[in-house]
C-alpha cells in the first residue's frame, strides 16, 4: 500500500481518536483506533508494513497528544513488531483470537508507554495508571476489533501483497 494512502488514513484515525472517542469514553477511557489499525496491519502484512504503520501512527499520536514526542511511535513500533510476529492465516479467520492479540498488544503498549515516562521522571507514570488507563484501554479497545479488523482484511485483500514503495 502506498503512503498517499496509508498516512492520511492513519492521520484521520488519530484525529478521530484525539477528538470524538474520548466522547464515548467509559470510566475516562477510550479505544486506541490507531492501536487497534496497526495491529491488524501487522498482523495481516506482516513486519515491514505494520512497522511503518506502527511509526507513522505513532508520529500522528505524537503530534497530536500532550505528551513526550516520540514516545507513542517507540512503543507502537515495538509492539508492531511482536504482532507481526504472529502474522498467520489463523489470525484472518479467527476473530476471537484477534481480540486477545489486540488486548495483549494493547497491554504491552500501555506498560511501555508508561516505562518510557517513568524513565524520564514523568509523575504520571504510576502503578494507579496500570490499573485505571492501561487494562480498561486494552480490553475496551479490543471490543472495537470485529468492527476494525474486517475492514482492514479488506483493504489488506483489496490492495494486494505489494511493498510499501518510498
Amino acid at each position: 500500500m502506498t503512503p498517499l494512502l496509508f498516512i492520511p488514513l492513519l492521520g484521520f484515525l488519530a484525529v478521530l481518536q484525539a477528538t470524538l472517542l474520548p466522547r464515548i469514553a467509559i470510566l475516562n477511557v477510550h479505544p486506541d483506533l490507531v492501536l487497534l489499525t496497526v495491529v491488524s496491519w501487522a498482523l495481516l502484512r506482516g513486519m515491514g508494513e505494520g512497522l511503518a504503520w506502527a511509526f507513522v501512527g505513532g508520529l500522528w499520536i505524537d503530534v497530536l497528544s500532550g505528551g513526550p514526542f516520540g514516545l507513542s511511535s517507540l512503543s507502537l513500533v515495538i509492539v508492531a513488531f511482536l504482532a507481526s510476529l504472529l502474522e498467520a492465516g489463523v489470525f484472518q479467520e479467527h476473530i476471537v483470537l484477534v481480540m486477545l492479540a489486540v488486548a495483549a498488544a494493547g497491554l504491552l503498549h500501555g506498560l511501555l508507554y508508561l516505562f518510557f515516562l517513568r524513565m524520564g521522571h514523568h509523575p504520571a507514570a504510576t502503578l494507579a495508571a496500570v490499573w485505571r488507563v492501561v487494562i480498561p484501554s486494552a480490553l475496551y479497545t479490543s471490543l472495537f476489533t470485529p468492527i476494525v479488523f474486517p475492514a482492514m482484511r479488506w483493504l489488506h485483500r483489496a490492495t494486494g501483497r505489494e511493498q510499501l514503495e518510498w
